[in-house]
């Protein structure tokens, strides 16, 4: 949704949230082939159903084509690829290359739900209700979510970093 909670066209929400849609998907399949399929599969489907749709709608779609592809090709490998921009954000190129990897490790050791709030929040630059509408959860849940998986984050990171 826009800020005034309305439908966009297809095209922008991609053009925005590409980024978002695309670490989303590689937190749940591990595998950058089957994150640009999962995207792939919902952007072609919505296509077809029609042109504009709230953003956490879009959101739910990837998420669904993702675990969709997850059931059909298993991958049992560890995450070894970035579900993240390479392009530095002035914020990201503060961090040392060791302490990204870091990063990185804990977010992929957050349990699924957790790591999929955290994805969305920080990556997909989603609101909590954007999320909730996504999830089909109550917005209370995912705000929860977001706040133990941080405050893990933040206890994790404590001792390695």
């Amino acid at each position: 949704m826009d800020d005034n909670g309305q439908d966009q066209p297809l095209e922008a929400i991609y053009r925005q949230y590409r980024q978002g849609l695309f670490s989303l998907a590689m937190a749940i399949t591990s595998n950058a082939m089957q994150a640009e399929d999962a995207v792939h599969d919902a952007f072609t489907r919505m296509c077809r159903a029609g042109r504009f749709f709230p953003v956490a709608y879009v959101f739910a779609a990837v998420r669904n084509a993702a675990r969709d592809q997850l059931r059909l090709r298993r991958n049992t490998s560890e995450l070894n690829e970035s579900i993240y921009d390479n392009q530095p954000t002035p914020e990201r190129a503060v961090l040392t290359d060791e302490t990204c990897q870091i990063v990185r490790q804990e977010i992929a050791a957050l349990d699924d739900d957790q790591r999929e709030v955290v994805v969305m929040k920080v990556y997909g630059e989603l609101t909590f209700d954007q999320i909730a509408q996504t999830l089909g959860e109550p917005l209370q849940t995912v705000a929860s979510r977001y706040r133990r998986a941080m405050q893990k984050l933040k206890e994790q990171l404590g001792t390695r970093v």
